[in-house]
């Protein structure tokens, strides 16, 4: 990904909440979610994960159900922390020409 993509990208969701009167910083955390979502999509873990809440809803009827700034997911298999933090920094790593990166190390549980 260059830097150029990254910023081009972000001059485009610029422009979105002026059509949309959407704020831009939930404009940008909610370009973040979807694009770990997809990330998310096309790694061997996405059968073991549904999504649920606002995020959903915006799929289903075109617009937001509510502003959101996280993405609910129901998990199926083993939930400890360990496998978590393996799991979601292995999504991380997928690389995609969005001008997002996510840092997988900085994944951490609790």
């Amino acid at each position: 990904m260059s830097a150029n993509r990254a910023a081009s990208i972000r001059a485009r969701l610029k422009q979105h909440p002026a059509t949309s009167k959407q704020d831009f910083n939930l404009t940008l955390t909610r370009y973040g979610l979807e694009r770990l979502l997809y990330r998310l999509s096309v790694s061997e873990h996405a059968p073991n994960f549904l999504l649920k809440g606002a995020l959903l809803f915006q799929l289903w009827y075109g617009h937001p159900h509510r502003p959101t700034r996280d993405a609910d997911l129901l998990g199926f298999g083993p939930d400890d922390v360990p496998t978590m933090v393996g799991v979601f920094r292995s999504i991380c790593r997928i690389t995609v020409d969005d001008g997002i990166v996510f840092d997988p190390e900085s994944v951490a549980g609790a």
